[in-house]
């Protein structure tokens, strides 16, 4: 017969039980919509491509609150049913039907549409019941429902507190901020202003979030509060990974995570690699889950520094302070707004994004609705009377000035005296996968994504226009890369699906002998297999694509090169402030790389000549963009628009018959193909669907348009240069790769100086006639 103590006993086993599984079928509930990616008033639970931070802030907050509903509703349900075991079977029951009936909306075999009131009607049928049978279990004795009193004895109730982490997480968060003030525009006061403003801020950050925090783990089972623990104790470390990315990359850590599916797949290791870091998938997950163990220690460390302090907190308390700090806030936006600079305004809203104020300053110079010229010409047949080979070098992270008798001796030699006369000349984008698609393309940029969802089957895709025209006018096709063209698509999206297109391709699929050697020894296997082929193969009809990674981060040679600059970085490390001799270190390091690859050059042009194949073919030498080393505080690419990540080399040896071109003022990746086609003899109707121009013809100065996903903490996603005429232009997510429906001119300046005029409505129509070949051809705005 069992006691009162054995029904007590097994009473609290069937509570730990049963909450555990309200508190992981709520979490499992609420998520649905997301994973199922619901829409509720045109409005996605769940973004597309290009947003994976924002998905996994949408994911959490679904998790989380089904979480407290679950772990709340078990908890207040426990408490009507009572000792009533009719209650508690009641309950059991309703989980054993919960259960299975959340796991086959997740794979699909029943409707999931009805699944959230279906949820709340059991759940509040549960309560019912319970509650029916609680009263009917104890009789004539009444339940003490809770009283406004008892709500602010709740509210004042002071518990143990882990409040040395908060303190780290206040912390963390304020020096993130501080580390920025440089990027500030304005008066000292202003500044200063500025980042008062940034104190409240994070203070109300961090008492609702220590709110959110313990309504979690109130509605949470003891056993599992430590699961909760283990992540919230991830805040400080990933403040603290977004500060150094913006000290040493200039991009915030939510943008490079939404980077991480621009392309609608998502693969860590690729994207490592991609960055010149290779490792394996089980490295990555290994390193992800000691970083999670780290946190953990974090949060374990702070607990007992907390307790040993006895630190207690109420959530009255926490709510008070963050609504205090909160008005603070507004006060400091307020009156901001009647005395601060409109520039300096803007700088510190574009500087720390996030702000609590009812009140913030006009975007930019001025809006515009653009619209987007999508130049896309069909692959055409068309008979040639000449077919010249073709050979394109395209070299990763090759900056303009990298171009110089010292480090590239040869390709200097090459640009003076054998290439048309380009004076500046621009990459379209700053990341590979966007310059390779505007080079083959002659597209902008911001037609990258759309261009990919467009492709109806990608197993028959056959690439680039000019491309299928090559081949359709009969063309012996090959490509080679020292990287993985799966990459962000981009090798199916310019040469197609493996050889349909191309007659040879080699690149690098962790298959065979070729991926498994390193950079340099890949790039001698690529130059000479296709000296090989070009040396069995008659002159013409050759197009010959190699893609050269060398001077991409970590920046090689090889072993046998002497390189030119002796002070060089050996470890490839990137300090967070460095100083001038640091920074020319890792500079060094690079010109070494861009050394080498001129050496490998050279050696091919010899080749090239020897075999009397180099005065009758077209030869492009090129750098998919540039590589920033502090000149504006980030190293790398892909965190500006700014030359040093987007002027790259651009040498064009045209056959001998045809000299060496006209001299241009202005020249940039999306020109390329348009001259190409030009050169041999394709219609002109043709070529003029295609952004670009072609360099054969006289252009005079002309515009050059830049855009790009990664437009760092300037978030600058699209940049207009014409001679010394610079307009940049921001719009919201950029990540998204999307062609944008609204944006804002961020600044406008002639040499260097900011253009200012009386009326936002004036800068649209300046715009123009600065820009004045801009319009009809790359974008227009809407009446």
């Amino acid at each position: 017969m069992q006691t009162e103590a054995d029904n007590r006993t097994n009473r609290s086993w069937q509570f730990h039980l049963l909450h555990t599984l309200a508190w992981l079928l709520g979490a499992a509930a609420m998520s649905l919509p997301y994973h199922q990616a619901w829409t509720v008033n045109q409005i996605p639970l769940r973004f597309g491509p290009g947003n994976f931070a924002y998905n996994l802030i949408s994911l959490t907050l679904f998790c989380v609150l089904g979480m407290i509903i679950g772990g709340y509703w078990m908890r207040f349900t426990s408490w009507l049913a009572g000792a009533s075991s009719a209650g508690w079977k009641i309950i059991a029951g309703f989980m054993a039907v919960w259960a299975p009936y959340i796991w086959l909306c997740y794979a699909e075999k029943i409707p999931s549409s009805g699944i959230l009131w279906l949820s709340m009607f059991g759940l509040v049928a549960v309560s019912v019941l319970a509650a029916l049978m609680g009263k009917k279990s104890r009789g004539s004795q009444n339940l003490s429902w809770p009283s406004w009193t008892n709500f602010k004895d709740w509210l004042r109730e002071c518990r143990a507190w882990n409040g040395m982490f908060f303190a780290l997480l206040l912390l963390a968060l304020l020096t993130n901020n501080f580390f920025s003030i440089w990027l500030l525009q304005g008066t000292a006061t202003e500044v200063a202003s500025a980042m008062l403003g940034r104190c409240f801020t994070q203070a109300v950050f961090v008492c609702f979030f220590y709110v959110l925090m313990e309504l979690v783990l109130r509605a949470s089972p003891i056993h599992l509060r430590w699961i909760v623990w283990a992540f919230v104790g991830l805040v400080p470390f990933l403040v603290i990974a977004d500060q150094l990315l913006g000290m040493m990359w200039g991009r915030s850590l939510i943008e490079l995570l939404n980077g991480l599916t621009a392309s609608g797949n998502f693969d860590l290791a690729v994207e490592l690699a991609a960055g010149g870091i290779e490792v394996s998938n089980l490295t990555v997950y290994l390193s992800m889950l000691a970083v999670v163990g780290g946190a953990g220690l974090l949060v374990l460390a702070a607990w007992l520094i907390s307790k040993k302090f006895s630190m207690k907190m109420s959530l009255g308390r926490a709510f008070v302070i963050g609504f205090t700090c909160w008005l603070f806030v507004i006060v400091e936006q307020g009156v901001g707004a009647l005395w601060k600079d409109v520039v300096a305004w803007q700088s510190e809203r574009e500087v720390f994004g996030l702000g609590l104020s009812l009140v913030n300053p006009r975007d930019g110079l001025t809006e515009l609705t653009p619209v987007f010229i999508a130049p896309q010409p069909q692959a055409i047949s068309h008979q040639l009377e000449k077919k010249p080979d073709i050979i394109i070098l395209m070299v990763e992270s090759l900056r303009a000035d990298a171009i110089d008798e010292k480090t590239t001796p040869f390709l200097s030699q090459f640009k003076q005296n054998e290439a048309q006369q380009l004076e500046r000349t621009w990459a379209a984008s700053n990341a590979t996968h966007l310059s390779w698609f505007s080079f083959f393309h002659s597209q902008v940029p911001v037609f990258w994504r759309s261009t990919l969802e467009s492709i109806e089957d990608r197993e028959t895709f056959l690439g680039a226009p000019m491309l299928q025209a090559l081949k359709n006018s009969g063309y012996h096709m090959e490509v080679r890369a020292v990287c993985d063209l799966s990459y962000k698509d981009f090798g199916m999206l310019n040469f197609g699906t493996g050889t349909q297109l191309v007659d040879f391709l080699r690149h690098v699929d962790g298959a065979d002998e070729f991926s498994s050697i390193g950079i340099p020894a890949r790039e001698q296997w690529c130059f000479e297999e296709m000296q090989s082929s070009i040396a069995e193969r008659p002159a013409g009809g050759g197009f010959y694509f190699l893609g050269l990674d060398s001077p991409h981060y970590n920046y090689y040679w090889h072993r046998d090169f002497d390189p030119p600059y002796k002070e060089y970085d050996t470890t490839v490390r990137f300090p967070v402030r460095p100083n001038e001799q640091a920074v020319q270190r890792v500079r060094n390091r690079y010109l070494n790389a861009a050394a080498w690859v001129d050496h490998q050059i050279e050696e091919f042009t010899n080749f090239l000549k020897q075999e009397g194949r180099y005065d009758d073919s077209i030869i492009i030498i090129t750098g998919d963009h540039g590589e920033e080393f502090q000149e504006h505080g980030s190293w790398f690419h892909c965190s500006s628009l700014q030359p040093e990540q987007t002027a790259v080399p651009i040498l064009i040896k045209w056959p001998a018959s045809m000299g060496r071109g006209p001299s241009q003022l202005t020249a940039s990746h999306l020109d390329v193909m348009p001259s190409l086609a030009d050169a041999l003899g394709y219609p002109s109707e043709w070529r003029q669907l295609m952004a670009g121009r072609s360099l054969l013809e006289e252009n005079g100065e002309v515009s050059a348009v830049m855009t790009t996903a990664y437009a760092g903490r300037s978030g600058e996603s699209m940049a207009l240069r014409r001679g010394d005429l610079l307009a940049t232009f921001t719009w919201a997510r950029p990540w998204e790769a999307e062609v944008p429906q609204q944006m804002v001119l961020k600044s406008l300046s002639d040499q260097g100086e900011p253009i200012k005029l009386a009326k936002p409505e004036d800068y649209q129509s300046a715009l123009f006639e600065l820009f004045p070949d801009v319009k009809n051809r790359l974008f227009s705005t809407a009446e």
